[in-house]
C-alpha cells in the first residue's frame, strides 16, 4: 500500500515538474522528483538542500551530491532558458512578487511540494 501510496506520489510530483516545462528525459528532472519524495518525508530537508537532500539523493542514486545539483540546475536553467513564460505563469500562484530571474532549486521543490500540499492535503 505505501509502495503503491508512493507511486502515485511520485506520478502526481512528476507531472508538476512536467508543468514547469522539465522534460522527463533530463537527469535533473528524476532527482527533483527524489528530491520532493525526501522532503514529503521531512520538510526540514528544504532547508538544509546542500548537505542534507543532494547528499541523500546521491546515496540513492550512486553519485556524488555535486552531480545532483549540477542536473537539477542545467534541467531549471533549461526549461527557464526554452521557456520563461512558462514557468512564470506556473510559479506566479506561489510567488506574490514578480519573477525576474530564474528560479533556484529551493524555490522549485517548495513550488512542488506546495502544488502536491494543496491538491493531495493527505499526502503530508
Amino acid at each position: 500500500m505505501n509502495q503503491k501510496r508512493n507511486s502515485m506520489l511520485y506520478c502526481e510530483i512528476g507531472r508538476h515538474v512536467r508543468e514547469l516545462g522539465i522534460h522527463s528525459s533530463m537527469t535533473g528532472y528524476l532527482y527533483l522528483c527524489d528530491c520532493c519524495l525526501l522532503i514529503r518525508e521531512n520538510m526540514n530537508l528544504l532547508y538544509q538542500i546542500q548537505k542534507g537532500l543532494y547528499v541523500m539523493v546521491g546515496e540513492i542514486n550512486n553519485i556524488s551530491p555535486c552531480n545532483v545539483e549540477k542536473c537539477v540546475r542545467k534541467a531549471i536553467a533549461a526549461a527557464w532558458q526554452k521557456d520563461p513564460d512558462r514557468m512564470k505563469d506556473r510559479l506566479r500562484a506561489y510567488f506574490p512578487e514578480e519573477i525576474t530571474r530564474r528560479p533556484t532549486a529551493t524555490e522549485v521543490l517548495s513550488y512542488v511540494i506546495w502544488r502536491i500540499n494543496v491538491e493531495n492535503p493527505e499526502a503530508f
